[in-house]
C-alpha cells in the first residue's frame, strides 16, 4: 500500500512510514475519529483512569477491529477498510526516538539514553517525567501520562533542539524570538 502511494521512496523511508502508520498513536487517532471509545467494555480501574481516551486502549481496539474484519470477511476486506481509514491520515505521528537515534549516530555521538527523572500522581493516573541524554549531554525533557509517551516527547524536544542552527556569542535575537543555545567559542 505504501509503495503504491509513493513508489519512489527509499526503503528506510518506507520502514519509517510503515511504523508510523501502524503505531499506537496513529491507530488511536483512527479510533477517536470512529468514536470507538464510548463503545468499549472496560474494567473499573481503566474506566476511572480515563481509559476510553488512552492511546494504548484505543490503538488496541482498532487493531482488534481490523482483526475481527479479517476473521469475518478475509484479508481483502480488512485491507480495504484499513486503506480507507488511513487515507485521511495526512501526517502519521513521527517516531522521534528513531529520528533522534539516527541523528546522533550519524553525528557519531552514540545512542540516546532515557532516564526517568520523576513520577507523580496515583498509580492509576501516573505522570512520568523523562530526560534524554546523548554522550553525557542532556538534550530534552518531557512529561506524559505514559513512560513511552514521555520518552517520545523528550526525544521530540531533543530533535527540535538539535535541528536548530547554533547561535554565536554576541548574535542579536530577532524581536520576540525566544533565546536559543549559544555555542561557546573554541578554547585554545
Amino acid at each position: 500500500m505504501l509503495y503504491g502511494r509513493k513508489p519512489e521512496a527509499r526503503e528506510g523511508e518506507m520502514t519509517t512510514a510503515r511504523a508510523a502508520l501502524v503505531s499506537t498513536g496513529a491507530l488511536a487517532e483512527v479510533g477517536r475519529e470512529l468514536g470507538i471509545g464510548p463503545h468499549l467494555r472496560l474494567g473499573r480501574g481503566v474506566e476511572r483512569s480515563g481509559g476510553r481516551d488512552l492511546d494504548s486502549v484505543l490503538g488496541n481496539a482498532v487493531e482488534a477491529l481490523f482483526g475481527a474484519i479479517y476473521v469475518d470477511q478475509g484479508l481483502d476486506a480488512a485491507g480495504r477498510v484499513f486503506r480507507r481509514l488511513t487515507r485521511q491520515m495526512t501526517a502519521a505521528p513521527r517516531n522521534y526516538k528513531g529520528t533522534l537515534q539516527e541523528m546522533t549516530q550519524a553525528a557519531h555521538r552514540g545512542v540516546p539514553d532515557y532516564h526517568v527523572v520523576s513520577t507523580s500522581g496515583p498509580s492509576h493516573r501516573r505522570t512520568w517525567t523523562v530526560e534524554v541524554v546523548v554522550d553525557g549531554d542532556p538534550l530534552g525533557e518531557a512529561s506524559a501520562m505514559s513512560l513511552r509517551q514521555a520518552e517520545q516527547e523528550a526525544a521530540r524536544a531533543a530533535v527540535e533542539r538539535l535541528a536548530q542552527p547554533p547561535r554565536r556569542r554576541g548574535a542579536t535575537l530577532a524581536r520576540g524570538a525566544p533565546p536559543q543555545d549559544v555555542v561557546p567559542p573554541a578554547s585554545g
